[in-house]
């Protein structure tokens, strides 16, 4: 639990205080914000242009916390760092399936010092929602292949969603 405290720190402490720090973050903040302002949830537009690069999972849920927190940097990053707490969350509970207690915490804190997993998490990309969907798929694919097949179903959700986040890299 500590080690969840620590990350969720981390990732969330003054992470609105920077402006948008490269393309990326600030085309997927301007389309989740021209949704907000439009309403218009089925065409992303950048630059007064559709923008079909990308799948609209991501963006919806970006508009989503513009809605609830304001447009701010905050807002545009909270998606990716809210999917890193879920990808450590995922991470330490399959590693514990697979391995044990202990493996799960090691993996849980070699991947909360990695400076490069830090920094991700605290930009708004499509990265760390496309990494913790995907982890989660294959959690729920050793779920249903040890416990109950009834997991399988999961795993198809999270694969869908995957694809709605990034598109066909869901079927590696």
């Amino acid at each position: 639990l500590l080690l969840f405290i620590v990350l969720g720190f981390l990732l969330f402490v003054k992470l609105g205080d920077s402006h948008l720090t490269n393309w990326d973050e600030a085309w997927y903040a301007d389309i989740a914000r021209n949704m907000l302002r439009s309403g218009d949830f089925l065409t992303p537009v950048w630059n007064r242009q559709p923008f079909f690069d990308k799948p609209p999972l991501y963006f919806w849920l970006s508009t989503f916390s513009f809605k609830l927190f304001g447009i701010s940097e905050f807002s545009a990053r909270f998606v990716s760092a809210l999917s890193s707490v879920g990808v450590s969350i995922v991470l330490y509970l399959l590693a514990t399936l697979l391995f044990n207690r202990r493996v799960g915490i090691i993996s849980l804190v070699v991947l909360s010092s990695t400076i490069g997993f830090l920094y991700r998490a605290r930009t708004g990309n499509l990265d760390s929602l496309l990494t913790f969907l995907l982890l989660s798929s294959m959690y729920f694919f050793y779920l249903g292949f040890l416990k109950s097949r009834k997991w399988f179903v999961m795993m198809g959700i999270t694969i869908a969603l995957t694809f709605l986040t990034k598109g066909m890299i869901a079927y590696i």
